[in-house]
């Protein structure tokens, strides 16, 4: 039997990513309405790490960033009241035209505040 408290955390835990913007693209056939979500931390942790993983690489080459760029797309691209992301990284990589999305897809995960969260610098976190 499920208690109160686990109630209350499932609530928080299956709620929706939050929305960063719904952006409208040429499909083959019709214009195309698309979500894209902020990640949750657990999510956007590993995206970090990539990150500066790839920064921290003197011959990181441009198949590597490319690689990133097409999860971090996968990651945050939902179609409207979905529950789960719409691409894969691999089918990213095939839609021709990622690069319409790729600048409110970085800017959801928000690279600069990521960091400082996942250090526990962020405003919600206690010091």
């Amino acid at each position: 039997m499920s208690s109160e408290h686990d109630d209350f955390v499932a609530n928080l835990l299956d709620a929706p990513w939050r929305l960063f913007k719904q952006v409208t693209v040429e499909g083959a056939r019709t214009s195309v309405q698309l979500d894209i979500r902020t990640p949750p931390p657990s999510i956007l942790q590993p995206l970090v790490e990539k990150a500066r993983t790839l920064r921290s690489k003197v011959d990181g080459d441009d198949t590597d960033a490319l690689d990133w760029l097409a999860e971090v797309v996968a990651t945050v691209v939902w179609r409207p009241g979905a529950v789960r992301s719409l691409f894969t990284k691999e089918q990213v990589k095939a839609w021709g035209h990622f690069s319409t999305v790729q600048a409110d897809c970085l800017a959801a995960i928000n690279l600069a505040t990521a960091v400082e969260t996942a250090k526990g610098k962020s405003e919600a976190t206690p010091t």
